[in-house]
């Protein structure tokens, strides 16, 4: 009888261990696993947000495009959205998502060489939008790369990372 109760105790103590170390769904899995973001709606709710800064803007269709204007690899993106301003230099977004994290440190370090040209070229600005310049970035959410240069930069960015 002592080694039945033994046992048993045994078994309800090793099912407790392995109930323990489970994985479960407590609703505490990131919004990024748990939802898909499309970066064409991302770019709509920024165009929305502002209209005069983005009224210009032309779409790049192909991620051929993405290739000639920002030397992104093909092969790091599993998607992307992105407008710029052809007439003037006053406004570029680029949001990608990257196919891995490898693949968002490649497509960060393309976009900040376009950046950072963009910077270095600031004798042919003026003062106001060499500023402009200077106040943007390039940033990461997780898989997704941001570039973007608007005198709005900071609120296409919140904008932006409120849809992600």
């Amino acid at each position: 009888m002592k080694r039945i109760i033994a046992l048993t105790t045994a078994l309800i103590m090793i099912i407790a261990v392995f109930a323990g170390c489970g994985g479960s769904d407590n609703g505490n899995n990131s919004a990024a696993e748990e939802k898909s973001v499309n970066l064409g709606d991302v770019l709509t709710a920024v165009n929305e947000a502002f209209p005069e800064s983005t009224k210009d803007a032309e779409t790049l269709a192909s991620v051929d495009d993405l290739k000639n204007y920002y030397n992104v690899s093909t092969d790091d993106v599993k998607q992307f959205a992105a407008e710029v301003d052809k007439k003037n230099s006053s406004l570029e977004i680029v949001l990608v998502e990257a196919v891995d994290a490898d693949a968002a440190g490649r497509v960060e370090s393309a976009l900040k060489v376009k950046y950072n040209q963009l910077r270095s070229n600031g004798a042919s600005y003026d003062a106001e939008q060499l500023d402009m310049v200077n106040n943007c970035d390039v940033t990461t959410n997780g898989n997704f790369v941001i570039y973007i240069i608007s005198k709005d930069y900071k609120g296409m960015l919140d904008t932006v990372n409120s849809k992600l």
